[in-house]
């Protein structure tokens, strides 16, 4: 199978997986908040904030490991394989023992951070210790995804994890019903973890026989540098990342309650929801981009990450439109008129939502190039701003959930938003933009327009019934479609769309 299919295989099984698993998650999600409330549900997203912060021990080791394996993997490397995939698990099983140690010791601020409503819910303590366990027991045998994963078999690792996944939540979902018991429902979550990535194990090391020799087989230094200067890149991004959205539901909690933090976290599903589809699409996409990248033609580089942009750009667009008239009636629909925000925040939302999806492109570059270290600063400056503006927000202005989402807004125009092009533009792409800037301005207006006309539809027509949405969903496809032909359709972008789409 050669490139180009695997990397169709990959998006293909990627999105039929992943919307089972959406599904069966929205299902499962209902049934936990009315079986153990919004204060469990709080509960549960805060110690997923908490814990997530710990993972930025591993450095963002996965896709710097990833990105090694491109140029071995291409040229049958055995040995070189092999001693990468040592490296990353002795590493990893370090870093197994850290987390474990950070997480014991953060027990003793557990009041301070879920408060004292989240201190008087039985089982708090087994809740965090089953929790701590799940993201340990990721880093001791999750690291053989990332073999796969590079090889272009990321639909093995997709199935393998899907199917997991189904059977984590219907257990999960019968054990609701019946038990209403919160630590049966994660201890159930640490068991399909485990399972699933013993399974992925068996299946890496019968794709890659060689992985099993016990011939010690070791990196020379300069490529140990190199993985380890570029994991301190990885860092940075992780910092970035965990601080911008792992310190929403933290905030909220010092500053709200538990049940704020439990109904943000409920639109956060959706939203990460819709971010987990163009990553995972991304991930599919990166294998391919990184073999493209050891040819090193920056012209290629350029062409493909056009084609990029304007397929998954034209994507997000036709998704967003949906997005912006479906969200509001289907959180009401969902969790109940109660459990829904103002119209302004949820405009605030989608913002945020599409501020991160734009930047897909250039993620799946930063992984395939291995540009982690020169971009080292970028989510430090970041995760700075952020952090300052929410709190100014939040605490002075006592904006609430409002503070939280403008001070994630204005972080990311302010720093990533341009950085990361200009990172692209100044390495694959060697200085030649022609093409990239004018595809981004145009989507930057339409997206703009799309957000605008979601807010007046939603705050000035109203009406929640199925003529109402579908009416107004046709309406905003309609348009999108027209300035998409108007701004695109004598391109070759638009032409080349149109070739995969019906060829």
């Amino acid at each position: 199978m050669n490139r180009t299919k695997r990397a169709k295989l990959n998006v293909m099984v990627t999105l039929i997986t992943y919307f089972v698993q959406l599904f069966l998650s929205m299902i499962v999600r209902v049934v936990f908040i009315q079986k153990l409330g919004n204060d469990y549900l709080g509960l549960n997203g805060i110690l997923t904030s908490t814990l997530s912060m710990l993972s930025l021990v591993d450095l963002g080791l996965d896709s710097v490991f990833v990105y090694t394996l491109f140029q071995p993997l291409k040229e049958k490397d055995a040995k070189k394989i092999t001693a990468v995939m040592r490296l990353y698990r002795n590493t990893f099983r370090w870093i197994a023992i850290i987390v474990t140690v950070l997480g014991v010791i953060l027990v003793a601020f557990l009041p301070e951070i879920i408060g004292n409503a989240g201190m008087k819910l039985p089982d708090v303590y087994t809740i965090y210790f089953l929790f701590l366990a799940n993201t340990v027991s990721s880093y001791l045998l999750g690291y053989n995804r990332s073999v796969l994963n590079a090889n272009q078999q990321g639909y093995i690792v997709n199935g393998v994890t899907s199917l997991s996944f189904v059977v984590v939540n219907l257990a999960q979902l019968i054990s609701l019903m019946i038990f209403k018991n919160p630590v049966l429902y994660v201890s159930i979550q640490l068991m399909g973890t485990i399972v699933s990535n013993v399974i992925i194990t068996v299946i890496a090391r019968h794709e890659f026989p060689f992985l099993k020799v016990t011939d010690r087989v070791l990196l020379d230094s300069s490529e140990k540098s190199k993985i380890f200067k570029n994991a301190v890149g990885g860092f940075s991004s992780k910092i970035g990342i965990l601080i911008v959205f792992g310190s929403d539901n933290i905030i909220l909690s010092l500053f709200t309650n538990l049940a704020t933090v439990g109904i943000y976290s409920n639109y956060s599903v959706i939203t990460n929801a819709i971010q987990t589809i163009l990553q995972k699409i991304s991930s599919a996409l990166t294998p391919s981009v990184g073999y493209l990248g050891v040819e090193r033609n920056s012209e290629k580089n350029r062409i493909v990450l056009t084609e990029i942009i304007f397929i998954l750009y034209t994507l997000i667009a036709g998704g967003y439109a949906i997005y912006l008239v479906v969200l509001s009636p289907f959180m009401r629909m969902w969790v109940g008129e109660k459990s829904v925000f103002a119209v302004h925040t949820e405009t605030l939302i989608s913002i945020v939502l599409i501020l991160q999806l734009v930047r897909v492109p250039f993620w799946i570059y930063i992984d395939a190039f291995g540009l982690q270290w020169v971009q080292r600063w970028k989510s430090i400056i970041e995760a700075f701003v952020n952090i300052f503006l929410t709190l100014l927000f939040v605490g002075p202005f006592k904006l609430g959930v409002n503070g939280v989402l403008l001070g994630t807004i204005l972080s990311t125009a302010m720093t990533v938003s341009w950085i990361e092009p200009f990172v692209i533009y100044k390495y694959p792409l060697k200085g030649n933009f022609q093409g990239v800037s004018e595809l981004l301005c145009k989507f930057g207006l339409l997206f703009g327009i799309q957000t605008f006309l979601g807010y007046l539809g939603e705050a000035y027509l109203g009406g929640n019934s199925l003529i109402s949405i579908m009416g107004k969903v046709a309406t905003m496809l309609l348009v999108s479609a027209a300035m998409i032909f108007i701004m695109f359709g004598r391109s070759n972008y638009f032409w080349a769309l149109k070739k995969r789409l019906f060829n």
